[in-house]
């Protein structure tokens, strides 16, 4: 696995790493504030950091559809065709799971789940 990821890094570069990187972060904070919104985190109560992990939380998942979209760009440019499709799997499973999640991260965001979000934020 971490060749594979190197492999990725060198072959596809950064710009793919941190859009799929990003998709993931705002998926992360938004089971993070569905958790805490069903009392599984006691401890973790609200405050000024939730504030803002909530509010950047709430605008990854309204970016997230186009960065997995950029990402998904990078994958498909001409650059990217240098190596041989069987080798690009890892990258095609990366950027697919990355393109799924930004689409069920922004439903919840903005389909009405965003209720969490007004509690979490304070």
């Amino acid at each position: 696995m971490p060749h594979q990821i190197k492999t990725l890094l060198h072959r596809e570069g950064w710009p793919l790493a941190v859009c799929c990187g990003l998709v993931y972060l705002g998926f992360a904070i938004q089971l993070l504030g569905i958790c805490m919104s069903l009392d599984l985190f006691p401890l973790l109560g609200p405050g000024p950091v939730w504030h803002f992990i909530g509010e950047f939380g709430f605008n990854l998942s309204t970016l997230s559809p186009l960065l997995a979209l950029f990402a998904l760009h990078i994958l498909r440019s001409p650059v990217a065709y240098e190596s041989a499709p069987g080798k690009r799997q890892f990258a095609w499973r990366i950027v697919g799971s990355a393109l799924l999640l930004s689409l069920i991260e922004f439903y919840w965001s903005w389909n009405g789940h965003a209720g969490w979000l007004r509690g979490y934020v304070g």
